[in-house]
């Protein structure tokens, strides 16, 4: 891999070389790399100061050691890259052909969904990168992902370029796709379009359909056989709205390097979303400022997330939820509010 890749300034990192030392604390005990300048994302190392208890789990030193690995592939293969261009004039071209050396990518859909069913969907999709050694690039809904978040990838960027002449090839179709499209791995192995004989094209790119409602063929994608199909697939095009890390530790072939990453189970999405997920400065901005103001005298914080089937007015919801907590002594009921 050429050495500039490794120091390009881009949208992220402004600069390679951090502009100060930092503590174990700060990198969230390695979890998180220091080659960011800090005035292109505050959050990311601001963040660990606004712990008031220090979390339980701590990132494996294999976890650790597999993120600098995997931040070196995104330099390698992401937008800009010569690799990043061949695989795009391949997908163009519709050709799926290619030696071991080749780059490989997710592109995770981003759609209607509520903002925290997106941010699982991306986590779930930069798991399953992380274990079949691809890059990951996010196609945001409504530009939601880049307006709130710092990009995590220090030299390179997980956004596909939108610059003229440079348009991510089938990216109009990326909306379109769902659990009928012909592309899906569902309809492809129905068609039985997925022959194993030498006669059979390779795929220049598959459409992995595991949103809620998804089909029995949809599910293969959870077995090893399956698996082994797609390794050799450039391009994988993920739709979800839920978290899927459970479903892979299912698959035998990723269950091992899934424990080793990750002995506490129950800390995947922990460690993997305080190292995807850090506010843009104008958001980091505006939430220490409501903290300073509301919440940094107080002995303790609860979080409560509200979910309502009907419209009601911000002002409504909070005096629901203030009425019902000092009612309930934090115990929260549901309320029928008539329309």
């Amino acid at each position: 891999m050429p050495s500039s890749l490794f120091t390009a300034a881009t949208r992220g990192s402004e600069d390679a070389r951090p502009t100060w030392n930092l503590t174990d604390e700060q990198l969230l005990d390695g979890l998180l790399s220091a080659a960011f300048s800090r005035r292109s994302c505050r959050s990311r190392y601001e963040f660990a100061g606004y712990y008031r208890r220090k979390p339980a789990h701590k990132p494996s030193l294999y976890l650790v050691a597999k993120l600098r690995k995997h931040e070196a592939l995104q330099r390698w293969c992401g937008p800009g890259t010569a690799p990043y261009r061949e695989a795009l004039r391949r997908l163009k071209s519709g050709d799926g052909a290619g030696d071991g050396g080749d780059c490989r990518s997710v592109v995770s859909i981003g759609y209607t969904r509520g903002l925290g069913n997106r941010m699982l969907a991306i986590v779930s999709a930069f798991l399953y990168a992380v274990l079949t050694e691809r890059a990951l690039l996010v196609a945001p809904y409504d530009g939601d992902v880049a307006a709130l978040f710092c990009e995590p990838f220090p030299g390179t960027t997980w956004f596909p370029p939108d610059a003229a002449g440079r348009r991510f090839p089938i990216r109009q179709r990326l909306r379109d796709l769902d659990g009928e499209s012909q592309e899906s791995l569902g309809n492809l192995l129905r068609s039985n379009a997925s022959s194993s004989s030498s006669s059979s094209p390779p795929w220049p790119y598959v459409y992995l359909h595991l949103e809620g409602g998804f089909h029995f063929h949809d599910w293969l994608f959870y077995c090893d056989e399956q698996q082994r199909r797609l390794r050799g697939v450039p391009w994988l095009l993920m739709k979800m709205d839920s978290y899927i890390a459970p479903g892979l530790f299912l698959v035998p072939s990723l269950r091992g390097e899934l424990g080793r990453m990750f002995p506490e189970k129950d800390a995947v999405f922990h460690h993997l979303g305080r190292y995807l997920f850090h506010p843009a400065n104008a958001v980091w901005h505006a939430v220490t400022a409501y903290h300073r103001a509301h919440l940094a005298g107080a002995g303790r914080l609860v979080g409560m997330q509200l979910r309502g089937k009907i419209f009601l007015p911000h002002e409504s919801f909070g005096h629901v939820v203030i009425g019902n907590v000092a009612k309930q002594r934090y115990h929260i009921e549901y309320i029928s509010v008539a329309a």
